[in-house]
């Protein structure tokens, strides 16, 4: 899954959500602890048949000040965590747009 730039999911296939947040231009896709990676690569995380998943990730350089209006998009496979732009992941299958919490 990764942080996508834009918190746009409108299209179907989430391609609105345009390409992944990359705040420090990385040249290379990654993993959340590879040395060089785009800003929104969270790695992978574990679906049961029902299609559920949670995910708990730090990344010391991301922060919800900084992707608050951006979007999470779920790709249809496994990122290998090296290969441009995503990994090899496959098609997005899921996305949704970060919002501020409720004050």
């Amino acid at each position: 899954m990764h942080v996508h730039d834009k918190g746009d999911c409108s299209a179907p296939d989430a391609t609105s959500a345009g390409p992944h947040f990359n705040p420090k231009a990385a040249p290379h896709h990654g993993g959340v602890s590879t040395p060089v990676r785009h800003g929104g690569d969270l790695g992978n995380m574990q679906v049961d048949s029902n299609g559920k998943g949670l995910v708990v990730v730090t990344v010391a350089d991301l922060t919800m000040d900084n992707v608050v209006g951006r979007s999470v998009v779920v790709h249809a496979g496994k990122d290998d965590l090296q290969s441009d732009p995503a990994g090899n992941s496959g098609a997005r299958v899921a996305c949704g747009t970060l919002k501020p919490a409720a004050q």
